[in-house]
Order: C-alpha cells, then structure tokens, then sequence
C-alpha cells in the first residue's frame, strides 16, 4: 500500500498540468479574449519546449469546439529556447513570419506566444527569434 502511494505521488511529480491559451475571436469586431485549456507535459529540464511544441500544434478539440483558432501560422517549428535572466528566448522556423488570414504583420501571434510561455512559466518577458534575427514589435 505505501509502495502504491509512493508510485502514485512520483508519477504525479512526474508530470505537470500546465494552460493553454488560444484566441477566440469576437463576431461583432476585430477584438478577441482567450479562452483557456489545459495540457500534461512532463515535468523535466525540457518542460518548456515540450510546452511550447504543444502550442504550435493544432487547436486542441475542446478548444476548438468553444470557437478558439490561433494566430500562430501552421507548420512553425520550435527550433530552440532558453532562459536568460527571467527572459525567455524562443527561436522559430520562418514560417512565423508567414502572412496569415488574421493578420500580415506579427503582433498577434507574439501576443500569443507571451501570454502562454509567461503565464506557465513566470517569466518577466520573451524575445522571439526568426532565421536569427530579433523580431521587434
């Protein structure tokens, strides 16, 4: 019986339920909020990029189904991240940068991004970075 809790308590260490945020935008204008899911990722040195792969997958169902989309274009690809004094750094394939329907420019999907990795992670900002240049906004 306590081997099956100790077993139980590690397996719960192991993993972490963290939130995913997508937009959901509004039928009457331009304006969004977001609604919020929730996703395991296991909880190890690599956290953050699992967490960060998680977002720049497809729309979970649930969220989907409430009417949420995301601004960030399909098929961008995690290419590193790092943290550097409360800073997380998030380097991107360029399909990032990629015009979508919602938008040409890339405000919104940097919005995106920094509500998600600085919600889960407390981190005081983070700077994205595309074929290894900054983007600014």
């Amino acid at each position: 019986m306590i081997k099956n809790h100790l077993n139980e308590r590690k397996s719960i260490q192991q993993e972490v339920l963290l939130s995913l945020y997508f937009p959901i935008l509004s039928v009457k204008d331009s304006s969004y909020h977001y609604t919020k899911t929730s996703v395991m990722v296991k909880n190890d040195e690599y956290i953050a990029h699992r967490f960060i792969e998680q977002l720049l997958q497809e729309v979970p169902q649930g969220a989907l189904i409430e009417g949420a989309l995301s601004f960030i274009p399909p098929n961008t690809q995690l290419i590193g991240y790092t943290v550097s004094k409360n800073i997380g750094y998030i380097h991107l394939s360029h399909e990032f940068i990629q015009p979508t329907v919602f938008e040409e420019t890339i405000q919104l999907r940097i919005d995106q991004l920094r509500k998600n990795v600085m919600e889960n992670f407390s981190l005081r900002d983070i700077v994205v970075i595309v074929d290894d240049v900054i983007l600014t906004i």
